[in-house]
């Protein structure tokens, strides 16, 4: 039961570390566009005007 319940709590661990770091970057992303006046504009407008 130990050991069925440190792989369970291993993979927990591991699959919130990844939302937390989804969700950070999706804040930071998200909040460059505000401060940029780029987020009503599409990915392909964004991506050509960084060229």
């Amino acid at each position: 039961m130990i050991e069925n319940y440190d792989i369970k709590t291993i993979i927990a661990c591991g699959f919130y570390i990844i939302c937390v770091i989804i969700g950070v970057v999706y804040l930071y992303k998200k909040r460059r566009y505000i401060k940029e006046g780029t987020l009503n504009k599409s990915h392909e407008e964004i991506y050509n005007n960084n060229k």
